[in-house]
């Protein structure tokens, strides 16, 4: 839900209301008893899988409404081959642990041809390097409620040189692709002016 914490209602990942994560606080800020601690675990995960009402009926063991994302299975797919979603530097600290992740991509795709020698977490370091000391005319943008963000450059707005990193606060995954907006926050307004000034300049 962090991810498409944005300040109007969307339906990227599924319909949800604006600031969804607000929304989903709101049972839990009102409730005094064991009972109403329950119902609002109810109401969270009834904002997340329903919040249209569309549905009568939820299997929360096999329940996947479509995403206008598109399939999830590419992700999935590519986190099993070249992404895989921790970092090979920190072994110790990481809550994923590689072979719990590889024995999980052959019990979902050895059906179709997969096998663990497909299974490569150094990908990306090992085809674009881990250090990159002449890199120029970047700009990284993320949200700070983005789960990815962990992996960004840099904790704060700055730069060095012509290498930009712009946090957006308040708001999740992908906030600074979507379309202008009339509840668009401050915050990624300015991002779009400087994206749309450094390109006039040549910087992006």
């Amino acid at each position: 839900m962090a991810k498409v914490n944005y300040p109007y209602s969307t339906s990227l990942k599924r319909p949800l209301p604006a600031w969804p994560i607000k929304e989903a606080c709101k049972p839990f800020l009102k409730a005094k008893t064991s009972e109403e601690y329950i119902l609002a675990s109810y109401e969270v995960l009834n904002l997340w899988n329903n919040y249209t009402g569309k549905y009568k009926e939820i299997n929360l063991w096999d329940f996947s409404p479509p995403s206008e994302a598109g399939d999830t299975d590419g992700w999935d797919w590519q986190t099993c081959t070249e992404g895989a979603p921790f970092d090979p530097f920190d072994k110790g600290n990481c809550y994923y642990n590689e072979t719990e992740y590889l024995n999980n991509c052959l019990k979902v795709y050895s059906s179709i041809g997969y096998t663990k020698e497909m299974f490569d977490p150094y990908f990306v370091q090992n085809n674009y390097g881990y250090e990159w000391p002449n890199a120029s005319n970047i700009i990284f943008s993320n949200g700070n409620y983005d789960p990815w963000s962990a992996g960004r450059w840099r904790e704060i707005t700055t730069n060095e040189g012509s290498l930009y990193n712009l946090i957006i606060e308040d708001v999740g995954e992908m906030y600074d692709f979507m379309g202008s907006n009339k509840n668009d926050t401050q915050s990624v307004i300015n991002n779009a002016y400087f994206f749309l000034d450094s390109l006039k300049k040549g910087n992006g």
